[in-house]
């Protein structure tokens, strides 16, 4: 049967590349018609996820896509209630700007941001989506480092 295609198919090779080129250029145009119908947009009502994406969009205005990143505070002799509180107050001045969102390991939400053994902790930093540039992220390093304390027997 297919030794009898393979004859006609050659004997009719015009006809063949031309159909060829037909299907072809049906299904680019079905392809086309049909795949603009697609959505990456959803609805989750009452989920927990879904109540993560509002929570993203209040606090960062919709911009849920950004960067995040951490940073990492060590005391080699565990952290003292003085270098807590000065450090919360440097996390606390970063979460008051609006290019950036902190989670202190000091925190309720960051508890377990905090080694077992109490002597390293990082902070959780979330940058809004429109905060891109490697040149903006250096900025705000640069900005982040003008304020950083000194905290004795702290390293940040």
């Amino acid at each position: 049967m297919l030794k009898r295609l393979g004859i006609v198919a050659h004997a009719r090779r015009r006809v063949v590349v031309a159909a060829w080129l037909a299907a072809i250029i049906a299904l680019a145009v079905a392809m086309s018609t049909v795949g603009s119908k697609f959505s990456t947009q959803f609805n989750l009502p009452d989920v927990e996820s879904a109540q993560g994406f509002d929570l993203l969009a209040e606090r960062f205005g919709g911009e849920e896509s950004g960067r995040s990143g951490t940073l990492v505070v060590q005391a080699e002799q565990g952290f003292t209630n003085a270098q807590r509180d000065a450090l919360n107050v440097f996390f606390a001045q970063l979460d008051a700007r609006d290019d950036m969102r902190i989670v202190s390991p000091f925190s309720p939400e960051g508890a377990r941001q905090v080694s077992p053994t109490g002597t390293i902790a990082f902070a959780t930093v979330t940058f809004p989506a429109e905060v891109d540039a490697v040149e903006e992220f250096a900025a705000i390093y640069e900005e982040m480092k003008a304020i950083e304390p000194v905290v004795d027997g702290v390293q940040i």
